[in-house]
């Protein structure tokens, strides 16, 4: 087209090329981000990003909320030599008793991690640790040893 918006002297016409928004070409190694054709560092980013009560409180409840999980999975350590004398267990079940919980979170992380993406980790979160209060509290009067087998897989799964 010409100036004036009229086809006229047989050239083609020609479009204005755009730069792609992100660099085919991987970032560099020195840890820079390289998008829309800028680079920003690490700590750059986390400045322009923000950093401040919110995530040190985010990082306390987190801190928390693992450690209890934690010292759940640990504890029946502890409480072996008592549930052995009440519930009357062997060896062997005192082994079933300490792996059923890891037997629970092998077969449920993958469960929680898609429903955590797909719901929202938050909300996941909320409800997995309210469910496990229950179970916990569940299994420390559970009153035979079937019951507390399960219970403690329940405490895996959560």
């Amino acid at each position: 087209m010409g100036q004036d918006g009229a086809a006229g002297d047989g050239e083609p016409e020609s479009l204005p090329l755009r730069e792609p928004l992100l660099s085919k070409q991987p970032p560099p190694p020195d840890g820079t981000v390289v998008e829309s054709g800028t680079t920003t560092s690490f700590e750059d980013a986390v400045k322009l990003t923000g950093f401040g009560k919110f995530h040190y409180l985010l990082m306390l409840v987190s801190g928390v909320s693992i450690m209890a999980a934690i010292m759940e999975m640990i504890d029946v350590g502890y409480v072996l030599p008592a549930a052995e004398c009440d519930l009357g267990i062997s060896q062997a079940d005192k082994g079933v008793l300490g792996a059923i919980t890891y037997i629970g979170i092998i077969c449920s992380a993958h469960m929680w991690g898609v429903l955590a993406d797909t719901t929202g980790r938050r909300r996941i979160m909320i409800r997995a640790l309210l469910a496990d209060v229950v179970v916990s509290v569940c299994a420390s009067i559970a009153p035979n040893f079937a019951t507390l087998v399960v219970l403690r897989f329940l405490n895996g799964v959560w």
